[in-house]
């Protein structure tokens, strides 16, 4: 069984440029269930696929999820995709389940996060699958991007949840000294 430690703290980042140049709407209807900054430390073996499901979102108003960018930190971790649990799912959140899809998740409640809509009936989460590098081998996401619509107009939601993926043999203490709760707010 793998050790997971989360750190708690306030912040925000930058917002992102898309394609043709315009920063997105940060004001839009896309609410985040949580408020602070959460690094979860997993330790996993090499190639071992995992996801986290720390993210919930909400929405005032029907939206569609154009993408989820993984905002990441070195590259010995491969980011899989992003799917959405409705809010007919058992649990609010897990923080880390097998593989991906995630096993813990029924399929019936489960959907590829790119292109879903989103109604105001309730929260989603969001799951994101990663694939662990090679023994020993690093990597962060500092943060996820989802990119989204309303209205004609394209918004935007940073959400600074970040994730440490460690490779065995680094210990939990080693991923923590790497992946200090400042990196997430710098």
């Amino acid at each position: 069984m793998a050790s997971v430690l989360i750190l708690l703290s306030n912040c925000s980042d930058e917002p992102s440029q898309i394609s043709n140049g315009v920063s997105p709407r940060q004001d839009g209807p896309l609410k985040v269930g949580q408020n602070a900054t959460a690094v979860s430390y997993f330790l996993t073996r090499p190639g071992e696929v995992v996801s986290e499901g720390l993210i919930v979102l909400r929405t005032t108003h029907t939206i569609r999820i154009d993408s989820v960018h993984s905002i990441q930190v070195g590259s010995s971790a491969t980011y899989l995709g992003a799917m959405l649990a409705s809010p007919e799912r058992r649990f609010d959140f897990y923080q880390r389940m097998r593989g991906y899809p995630p096993k813990e998740i029924p399929t019936d409640v489960l959907v590829d996060a790119h292109g879903a809509t989103l109604e105001p009936k309730g929260t989603y989460m969001l799951a994101l699958g990663y694939r662990a590098g090679a023994t020993g081998q690093t990597a962060l996401r500092r943060s996820v991007e989802v990119d989204y619509s309303y209205r004609g107009e394209t918004y935007e939601a940073q959400i600074p949840i970040g994730v440490a993926i460690c490779v065995r043999p680094v210990t939990e203490r080693q991923c923590a000294d790497r992946y200090p709760l400042d990196m997430i707010k710098d």
